[in-house]
């Protein structure tokens, strides 16, 4: 007789909504901040209370995303327990592969969460009504209960290498103008625990027309194409080091052939693997371009070679209270240290009060370091067009956003109609 090794496949909370009263089930608010169908988890989850404002909740489960090594998804749940599970706290991960679809992605993290959830429903009046569904898997002929592992992973041939290719058009038709986009795109990624090695190539080209019944017609067409990687070496939990590259050719930035190569260092003040929360990084690098110009620039240059240094500060913070995104980066060229630039970003959101919310975006960008520009007076068609990159000392922008939920704490009703 074969033998036979237990796989949990499949584990399905069953708990029909009509057999409980509103307060006896628990209260959860899924705090996701990736892309969710959470319409979908809401139909699915019935078993629970889905409430619109983390203080209402008794679970607040935190959903967050990082771009897994084979090219999919890697999402985090951390389930908090508040009220009455307060200390009771759990984290959960899921992965997708590339070309998942969109069912079998909201199906994976629907069995995360209802996985997740039998930790607080051991000790509730709803433990009897939970079903678990057990699989069988057989032993394959050849195989013996000493090698047969259905947990270890299979040997890959291929090395933790992926590649993808995409290709992407698109065209409009009006009377008076006709676009046409078309977008290339290859990537090379090899990710493990002590490498990260990505190479992009890209090609991008933007024709638009406007036609004129008197006159010639007007004609912008753009293009770019280039590559940019990087081969980063994991050193320790704090520490890494890498190499970038990358070559590009740009009708907007006046770059006929240009390419970059230099080193860089990072460090972590927070363990990296507690990305997914909290991430405080500090990285410097330098680097050298070769650059070719299609006109000659405001500085009479045809061709040179350039050298800068940049230093990067960035702080990332996943909260249930909201999130904090801020990052200072400033740079210059050796050759003339006046050529320079500092950017700084910043993106709150923030759950001020029950069913309350702010989400503040700015953005300042001191230019000084556009030395590709090219000498002359740009026409008026081509400002309209926005054929040449122009000048400017400055970039600003700031958005804000304000947002108030009131009224009945449950929403677990699913209605699509119309």
């Amino acid at each position: 007789m074969p033998y036979k090794h237990l796989l949990v496949t499949t584990l399905a909370v069953v708990m029909p909504i009509l057999l409980f009263s509103q307060n006896q089930k628990p209260k959860v608010f899924i705090d996701c901040r990736t892309g969710c169908d959470e319409s979908y988890f809401r139909q699915e989850m019935d078993y629970v209370d889905h409430v619109r404002d983390i203080r209402l909740a008794d679970i607040h489960i935190l959903v967050t995303s990082f771009g897994a090594g084979s090219g999919g998804e890697t999402y985090s749940f951390q389930f908090n327990g508040r009220k009455q599970y307060e200390g009771t706290n759990l984290e959960l991960d899921f992965s997708t592969v590339p070309n998942t679809t969109r069912d079998d992605e909201r199906a994976g993290m629907l069995k995360t969460m209802n996985t997740g959830m039998i930790t607080y429903l051991l000790d509730s009046d709803l433990m009897k009504d939970i079903d678990i569904q057990v699989g069988m898997r057989e032993q394959k002929k050849g195989e013996t209960s000493n090698n047969f592992d259905p947990f270890s992973p299979m040997e890959d041939p291929w090395r933790l290498w992926v590649f993808e290719a995409s290709v992407d058009g698109n065209i409009e038709l009006e009377s008076i103008r006709r676009r046409l986009e078309f977008r290339g795109n290859f990537e090379a990624n090899h990710i493990t625990e002590d490498w990260k090695i990505r190479q992009n190539f890209y090609y991008r080209r933007t024709k638009t027309t406007f036609i004129q019944e008197e006159a010639d017609d007007i004609v912008a067409d753009l293009y770019s194409y280039g590559n940019w990687g990087q081969v980063v070496r994991s050193i320790s939990d704090h520490w890494s080091v890498g190499i970038s590259n990358g070559f590009e050719s740009s009708i907007f930035e006046n770059i006929g052939v240009g390419t970059r190569f230099g080193p860089a260092i990072e460090y972590s003040v927070w363990p990296y693997n507690e990305v997914n929360y909290r991430e405080l990084v500090i990285s410097y690098s330098v680097r050298h371009y070769y650059r070719e110009y299609n006109e000659e620039t405001v500085f009479r240059k045809l061709s040179e070679n350039l050298v800068d240094q940049s230093l990067r500060v960035a702080l990332r913070l996943r909260r249930p209270w909201g999130s904090v995104f801020s990052s200072l980066e400033g740079r210059h060229f050796f050759h003339d240290l006046q050529r320079n630039s500092v950017e700084f970003r910043n993106r709150i959101s923030w759950r001020v009060f029950q069913g309350f919310a702010i989400d503040v975006r700015s953005n300042l960008e001191l230019i000084n370091d556009q030395l590709s520009l090219p000498r002359g007076e740009a026409s008026l068609e081509e400002l309209l067009l926005e054929q040449q990159q122009r000048s400017t000392n400055f970039e600003v922008s700031l958005g804000v956003g304000f947002s108030y939920t009131f009224g009945s704490i449950y929403n677990n009703i699913v209605n699509t109609r119309l």
